[in-house]
């Protein structure tokens, strides 16, 4: 049987029909990590090709991988073994046509098939950094960040024994596998699919990942799906067909039909046809999903936490997209600025958000409601020059099913210490599984420049009028920045701020207390926000929002101060006599800053 190899770059429709050959490998294009021990020497990256289920029978016969070696990379080459300890080679092949890549795939083609046992064996390549080329050549070994079991193995100079990196990531490699029983139109799915919210008379879509199991990869799919207890057969064109990869997966929008009925209801989604046919693959071809349906949805605010610095150059069109944001959406988007941990700014409660390493490159950045990332300024444009297109990617979300109102307000306490937060949060259906948080933040506008230890913003290098203010290469002083978070809970939520089970139209109240401690002196609540985020728990997500100024104490009255904590503020008894503000407060009620406070 002549066998027929597929470049990843091919679209699934390009492959010729019945050719059972295919890629196998844990990487997809995903983003690529360097790695290396910064030695010269003999450098050897493996993955394990297990022999078993869909694989059982086949043979290896290529291998590609991901490369960044120049010409002082020697005797490379790719290798099959038994085992990590293995004494001799199943195989041994040298780069495709001599050709080794600095930044793209290195190709080998083995000179006979190797059989995979059911055992099966590690593939992966090796080579000798004999000099250096620069200082690139420190870390010559390409990974993804997508772990995977026995994925990532790695031995290197002055190491006589292999390192299991699995847990980090998968080595940014494929295996050419032919023969055996390989399918050509197969696919499964994935039974973790997020609860679906709905309303009465709409159209529902499920998102479910699609995994490609066939030489032919995925071009369409059909499926029955049992809405409303009617079994209804659906078809979808997908319009970024899934590679001819074992195993490749992609997130695809199914279309369920048209909802009914309220209240919560399991639908069941069968895969019956791969590319108009039968699909050859029988397991893992159901998968469920809860639809929650109500009568209307709630009143959508999208949140666009936007993550910056003020020692990385172009954070400056992070604040810039905030306030376009809020010109061209007005109040249904809440803006948040974030500072990493790299400045004074940086917020403590976010340390599990902005630890992570893409909140500390290429800022500035956004989440959108935790859905997706964009450029708070630029959007998803790819072509220049660029403008503020942010809007345009934020505006969609707005019209998102949202399963609850919330309202929010803040009012200052503790002398003005603090900001005593109470939510309301009303569920538009009844859940009996309610998986959801709550997450507080603080925002302050009108922050100087000065007050953040500006270093300095690079000018844009395109024409484009909204950052005149930045062109000019250094940070103004007279420049204030606004929707900065100064306090906040966890990002991932409060405990137990959102009961198990939730009933319809009832509301929900909770109240907790944030530091102000960052806000003006005297001014107090004049530019400041808090917000309110409600989280789905199980998706990470933020399904809705709500924003409300600062007030002043519900009472008139601070109660509960300590003795010692008004250094520098002016205290005053209550008939007007002037108290040192280092003096220890016995119990009464003063005049602190000129607030009512009782102290006790």
């Amino acid at each position: 049987m002549k066998k027929v190899i597929f470049s990843i770059a091919l679209l699934a429709s390009a492959v010729t029909a019945g050719a059972q050959s295919m890629w196998w490998g844990n990487y997809s294009n995903q983003k690529t990590e360097i790695t290396g021990n910064e030695r010269l020497g003999v450098y050897e990256a493996a993955m394990f090709v297990d022999g078993t289920g869909d694989l059982a029978g086949v043979s290896i016969d290529k291998f590609r991988a991901q490369t960044r070696l120049y010409s002082n990379a020697v005797d490379v080459k790719a290798f099959i073994i038994s085992s990590l300890d293995a004494t001799d080679t199943l195989a041994t092949a040298r780069p495709k046509d001599g050709e080794v890549s600095s930044k793209g795939w290195t190709e080998f083609d083995f000179d006979t098939p190797v059989a995979l046992p059911s055992t099966g064996v590690y593939v992966g390549y090796s080579f000798n950094l004999s000099k250096w080329y620069d200082d690139s050549d420190y870390w010559p070994v390409v990974y993804a960040g997508k772990a995977a079991k026995k994925g990532f193995f790695i031995k290197q100079p002055g190491e006589t024994t292999w390192t299991d990196k699995s847990t980090t990531g998968c080595l940014a490699a494929q295996v050419s596998v032919t023969g055996g029983k390989l399918f050509t139109n197969a696919a499964n799915i994935t039974d973790n699919m997020s609860d679906v919210m709905a309303v009465t008379g709409g159209d529902v879509y499920a998102k479910a990942v699609i995994k490609n199991l066939g030489t032919a990869g995925v071009q369409s799919l059909d499926y029955t799906a049992d809405l409303d207890g009617t079994t209804v057969e659906h078809h979808v064109d997908l319009d970024t067909p899934i590679e001819a990869r074992y195993q490749a997966d992609q997130s695809v929008s199914l279309p369920l039909g048209t909802v009914g009925k309220t209240g919560t209801q399991e639908v069941t989604i069968k895969l019956t046809k791969v590319n108009g046919k039968d699909n050859e693959n029988t397991k893992k071809v159901k998968a469920t999903v809860f639809v929650n349906t109500m009568t209307e949805s709630a009143k959508r605010k999208s949140v666009v936490e936007i993550y910056a610095s003020s020692t990385q150059p172009y954070s400056g069109r992070g604040y810039v997209g905030a306030e376009l944001l809020k010109k061209d959406l007005g109040d249904d988007v809440i803006p948040v600025v974030i500072h990493t941990g790299k400045d004074s700014l940086f917020v403590a409660a976010y340390k599990d958000k902005t630890s992570e390493n893409k909140y500390n490159y290429n800022l500035p950045f956004a989440d959108v409601n935790r859905t997706f990332t964009t450029d708070p300024y630029y959007g998803d444009a790819t072509s220049s020059p660029y403008h503020f297109e942010a809007a345009d990617v934020v505006r969609p979300s707005l019209s998102t099913i949202s399963e609850a109102d919330l309202a929010v307000k803040g009012n200052l306490v503790d002398g003005g210490d603090s900001v005593k937060v109470t939510s309301t949060t009303t569920f538009k259906l009844d859940l009996a599984e309610a998986y959801y948080s709550l997450a507080f933040a603080i925002v302050e506008d009108s922050i100087p420049a000065t007050q953040n230890n500006y270093l300095y913003f690079a000018g844009s290098s395109y024409p484009d009028d909204d950052m005149a203010e930045w062109t000019n290469g250094t940070m103004t002083q007279s420049y204030k920045a606004n929707n900065v978070v100064v306090s906040a809970t966890n990002p991932n939520g409060v405990s137990n701020s959102v009961p198990r089970k939730v009933t319809a139209d009832t509301p929900l109240t909770f109240t907790v207390k944030l530091p102000a401690t960052t806000l003006p002196e005297n001014k107090k609540g004049q530019n400041a926000r808090v917000v309110v985020m409600l989280l789905n728990t199980d998706t990470g997500r933020i399904v809705n929002a709500a924003v409300a100024n600062v007030e002043g104490e519900e009472s008139g009255i601070n109660i509960v101060k300590t003795h010692n904590s008004n250094t520098g503020k002016a205290i005053y008894t209550i008939d007007g006599r002037k108290i040192s503000s280092n003096a220890k407060l016995a119990s009464g009620l003063y005049i602190i800053n000129g607030k009512k406070v009782i102290v006790k």
